[in-house]
C-alpha cells in the first residue's frame, strides 16, 4: 500500500482495514439506516419487477391457452339463408332457416345482404348427381 494512503487511513491502516471496510465501519447511525433503507427499497422493487413479470407470462400463458376472446369468423351453421356482409367475415352468419328470419335479422344493419347459403347448396349438388359409373 502507498504511503499517502497510509497517512490518509491513518489508525484504520494499523487494524489492518482495506480502504472500502475501514470508511464503511465507521459510517454513523444515520447513515447506516439510510443504506438500510435503500438496499430494503431495491430489494422490494427488484421483487415487485419479478412478481409483475411472472403475473405477465402467466396472464399470456392463460391467453394463449385459451384461445381468442371472440372468435375471429362467426360460427356458421348449414342452414340455407346467411346474412353476409360488414364485420361478419367471408362466411357470413348461417343460421337461418328461411329468408324472412334473414331479412328480419339484417332489417337496420348496414352493408349486409341476404342470400341463400352457398355452402349448402354446393353441398346438396354433390349429393343429388353422383358421379356416373363408368364400366370398362
Amino acid at each position: 500500500m502507498r504511503a499517502s494512503v497510509r497517512a490518509h487511513l491513518g489508525h484504520h491502516h494499523k487494524l489492518g482495514l482495506e480502504p472500502e471496510t475501514a470508511t464503511s465501519r465507521f459510517r454513523t447511525a444515520t447513515q447506516e439506516r439510510r443504506l438500510a433503507v435503500f438496499r430494503r427499497r431495491k430489494e422490494i422493487l427488484i421483487m415487485r419487477t419479478m412478481l409483475a413479470i411472472a403475473a405477465l407470462l402467466a396472464a399470456g400463458t392463460a391467453a394463449a391457452i385459451a384461445g381468442p376472446a371472440s372468435p375471429v369468423t362467426p360460427v356458421s351453421y348449414d342452414y340455407p339463408w346467411c346474412i353476409y356482409g360488414g364485420q361478419l367475415g367471408p362466411s357470413g352468419d348461417c343460421s337461418y332457416e328461411t329468408r324472412e328470419q334473414c331479412l328480419a335479422s339484417a332489417s337496420g344493419r348496414s352493408n349486409v345482404t341476404c342470400s341463400e347459403n352457398t355452402r349448402l347448396l354446393f353441398r346438396q349438388q354433390n349429393v343429388q348427381q353422383p358421379r356416373p359409373y363408368r364400366s370398362r
